[in-house]
């Protein structure tokens, strides 16, 4: 029985939890569960709570018998209205408080799942998540890490500094005064 568990592929996806970044893995997630993998789909609390509300097809998706949803603790209120904020709370608690039992959730301390699965031979984890990769890699599970941004994101992340460089920007008149400082050409003036 043993045997037949490690033969089990099982991807445990770690997202970073902020809305645009879920769906892309949860897609990736459902498809892998489809062709027989075991999924389990690593969340905060916080956002679990607001994808349940917000998502009647997540109801579904947990049904399906290779598929599961685990939260971890994020320590975060809902009171918190201003969304960025939450994000820089969020980032903040995860480092914090989630390590521990992100390795609990990936080897179990008694090496028995206590839903008895197969052991977690893989993680999926968003770019974003640096916790995620350095305690696998640590617990010596293979990482992959996933970026969700669209394609023009990505370009325009790999631009930024070129246009820095050019001068265009930060914009005339901006108040971002971190930009100005990596501005050569308004260093230069």
């Amino acid at each position: 029985m043993a045997e037949d568990k490690a033969k089990n592929p099982h991807v445990l996806f770690f997202p970073f939890p902020i809305q645009g970044h879920i769906p892309p893995m949860l897609k990736l997630a459902e498809l892998l569960s489809l062709s027989g993998f075991h999924i389990t789909f690593l969340n905060t609390e916080t956002i679990h709570n607001r994808l349940l509300k917000n998502s009647p097809a997540l109801e579904q998706l947990a049904q399906q018998p290779r598929f599961r949803f685990k939260t971890l603790p994020d320590g975060l209120t809902s009171n918190n209205t201003e969304p960025i904020l939450q994000v820089v709370d969020l980032v903040d608690s995860i480092r914090a408080r989630c390590s521990e039992l992100y390795r609990e959730t990936l080897v179990p301390q008694n090496g028995e799942d206590p839903d008895g699965w197969p052991p977690v031979t893989c993680v999926v984890a968003d770019g974003m998540m640096p916790v995620a990769f350095d305690v696998a890699e640590e617990m010596m599970v293979p990482v992959i890490l996933l970026r969700t941004s669209s394609p023009c994101s990505v370009w325009a992340y790999y631009s930024i500094p070129e246009l820095i460089k050019r001068g265009e920007l930060p914009f005339p008149g901006s108040r971002l005064p971190f930009l100005t400082a990596l501005s050569p050409a308004r260093t230069a003036q």
